[in-house]
């Protein structure tokens, strides 16, 4: 009984420490060069992560997808990639507990990536063995739509379109 307790503390521990950490070891500049590049950008989304029960497999889909560029790290305790796209930058990891099952929802933040043209990138997202979670819909201007990754983590794509409706 114990022991399934003082496991169960230290399981929930480490799926903490483990982010803060790999966000350590990735900056590749000192603190004061951090503070510096983050001073004017509080409060903004600057960094993401994905997590995958088969990494290898998520980073071929979103490079087909979007053409972002994967670099693995060799140094973590983890298997780990760097993401580097047009925007901000971002991690995918080896998913630490089971895969949520299919019709949870999300229980997490979910990212929308903008595109030049949502039916191209819906296209590719399906051959790559994506799914549609919610079909293409107009909102504020742009179309929208959230789709489900090979590993069912949900994201979102949107086509700014002021003639969207």
């Amino acid at each position: 009984m114990i022991y399934q307790t003082i496991k169960k503390k230290m399981i929930k521990i480490v799926l903490v420490i483990i982010p803060v950490l790999i966000m350590v070891l990735l900056t590749s500049c000192s603190p004061k060069e951090q503070n510096e590049n983050f001073k004017y950008n509080m409060n903004t989304i600057a960094f993401f992560e994905i997590q995958s029960s088969q990494p290898e497999r998520e980073v071929e889909f979103y490079k087909a997808v979007f053409g972002w560029n994967f670099v693995k790290d060799e140094h973590l305790p983890i298997e780990y990639y760097h993401i580097e796209t047009a925007g901000i930058s971002g991690g995918l990891l080896q998913r630490s507990v089971a895969v949520p099952p299919d019709q949870c929802g999300t229980n997490a933040f979910t990212i929308s990536i903008q595109v030049d043209n949502f039916d191209e990138t819906s296209a590719k997202i399906l051959k790559a063995g994506g799914r549609i979670a919610m079909p293409k819909f107009a909102i504020w201007g742009r179309w929208q739509g959230y789709f489900i990754d090979t590993d069912n983590n949900v994201f979102g794509i949107f086509e700014i379109d002021e003639n969207a409706k």
